[in-house]
């Protein structure tokens, strides 16, 4: 029994210390810049560093419950976003044509904050984050203001 333990033990040291990490490196800096801009049919939001596999990202009118990376919104309430990473940036867009009736029509009958939700991860460990949206992420008329 004692080889037993001490062989787990070895492969856990292993596992843990081998060529590089299999876990979130520095978490307090993955997503620590943020940008926004509105595009012809939405908006998408640039967020970097982010060196994460697996992402994962929604725009919800209600705050989400606790989130981690084997979440599962609402789509009633929360719109499954387009991402791109490209190096360590993401780059994830909300296009209301293809977004449900119930979220435009949540999004245009609530106020600000809004809710960016990004899940990802890397290696053994994941990353989640909610950013506050404040901004319409509802394309305007091109009408007179």
């Amino acid at each position: 029994m004692r080889i037993r333990v001490a062989l787990v033990a070895a492969v856990a040291a292993l596992a843990l210390g081998g060529c590089g990490s299999q876990f979130v490196s520095d978490a307090a800096s993955i997503a620590s810049t943020i940008s926004s801009a509105h595009t012809a049919n939405g908006m998408a939001w640039t967020v970097g560093p982010w060196p994460l596999d697996g992402t994962r990202a929604w725009l919800c009118f209600e705050e989400p419950p606790a989130i981690g990376v084997d979440v599962a919104l609402d789509p009633a309430k929360c719109a499954p976003l387009a991402i791109d990473v490209a190096g360590k940036t993401l780059t994830a867009a909300f296009d209301s044509r293809v977004a449900s009736a119930a979220v435009t029509a949540g999004l245009g009958s609530t106020s600000p904050p809004w809710f960016l939700v990004l899940v990802g991860s890397q290696g053994f460990g994941s990353y989640s984050t909610v950013f506050h949206v404040d901004d319409s992420p509802l394309p305007s008329d091109a009408g007179a203001s």
